[in-house]
């Protein structure tokens, strides 16, 4: 299911997180201008990842320029010695990058200049994707996962990112990428014989 609203992120705060977990991803929607820094204010985040900034829900938000400032409130947001990476693909997320200072900000994807993580040699087939991460300082991880679509690697590059930063191996990161399950009916491949006995 999806928690990404204040009632939503404090409900597995209260009653899934226990004393045992040393890290909490908390994905972070919004509808209304502020509710990504109310979110902030809830979880308290050290890194943040900005995959992408799109239209949706312009019906709340009153302007594309409104959803740019709320997905900005993650940046703003962050701890003092925390990080930001962002889907240097995306034209927006990359004006956030340049727009908005934070200590440590870094961009992911596939394509242009000045990114940490790149995602190359992206290969999809019926079993899934293959691809290359290539880092900022050169290392370069071949990775498999079941996940289909170029948005999904761009996401898994977001991660990937992220994991790299914190001092994950290249084999620690590519072995975390082939555990990836598709999200149930979301681009799910799904065999011949499988469609057959049902």
């Amino acid at each position: 299911g999806s928690f990404n609203t204040p009632m939503g992120v404090t409900r597995v705060i209260r009653e899934k997180l226990t004393e045992n977990h040393e890290v909490f991803i908390a994905e972070m929607g919004a509808r209304y201008k502020g509710d990504i820094a109310e979110l902030c204010r809830l979880v308290k985040p050290r890194y943040g990842i900005i995959t992408a900034v799109g239209k949706q829900h312009l019906e709340t938000f009153g302007s594309l320029e409104n959803v740019i400032r709320t997905k900005a409130e993650l940046m703003v947001g962050l701890s003092a010695d925390g990080a930001c990476f962002l889907n240097g693909d995306d034209p927006i997320c990359r004006g956030i990058y340049n727009d908005y200072d934070v200590k440590e900000k870094y961009l992911f994807g596939t394509e242009g200049e000045g990114l940490y993580m790149r995602a190359e040699n992206i290969r999809v087939g019926p079993a899934g994707s293959s691809f290359e991460l290539v880092s900022a300082d050169g290392v370069r991880i071949p990775c498999t996962t079941a996940l289909l679509g170029r948005h999904n690697i761009l996401n898994v590059a977001g991660a990937a990112a992220l994991a790299y930063y914190l001092g994950l191996t290249g084999e620690e990161i590519a072995a975390g990428i082939a555990k990836l399950e598709p999200v149930e009916h979301r681009l799910q491949p799904v065999s011949y014989t499988h469609l057959r006995a049902h």
